[in-house]
């Protein structure tokens, strides 16, 4: 009766469908909750890709800043740029001959640096917090997408929990 049963298909089967929608809004099926923790996990990986390279964007463009900055200190503690009793055009003249960049098209960032920012202490503050940068920009590149996300997984379970 078995066999019988099993040949003519008369027995009833309890089978879940998952369905979801993906990135695109197209009607994905899925055979079980796994398949879609993979699906989602190889989709949200490219994007940690992504977000990487922005990062690395990010910490270079610091980098760029912080070392300009103390290239610009560094300057004035050694006289070699004198912004007392002087014309901007004049300063920004002074500044562009030793080859600081510009940021967002002027020197604005430079020139409005506090007096009491622009001395030796602080200057061997950023020369620290640039090493610091540093290594921050070696160890993000020596990361992988997939080592972001679950560092950032372990984060969300601490705080979760």
């Amino acid at each position: 009766n078995e066999q019988i049963v099993k040949i003519l298909k008369l027995e009833e089967k309890q089978h879940e469908l998952y369905n979801t929608l993906d990135e695109n809004g197209k009607l994905m099926i899925f055979e079980n909750v796994s398949d879609i923790v993979k699906y989602f996990v190889k989709y949200r990986l490219k994007w940690y890709d992504v977000r990487k390279k922005n990062i690395i964007g990010e910490i270079t463009r610091d980098l760029s800043f912080m070392d300009n900055r103390s290239k610009f200190i560094s300057l004035i503690i050694k006289g070699a740029v004198v912004v007392n009793n002087k014309r901007k055009a004049d300063i920004e003249k002074m500044i562009s001959k030793h080859k600081l960049d510009k940021i967002d098209g002027s020197y604005d960032y430079l020139l409005r640096i506090p007096i009491h920012n622009l001395t030796k202490e602080n200057y061997d503050k950023i020369k620290e917090d640039i090493l610091l940068k540093k290594k921050e920009l070696v160890d993000m590149k020596k990361k992988k997408p997939k080592d972001i996300y679950m560092e950032e997984l372990d984060e969300f379970i601490k705080k979760w929990k």
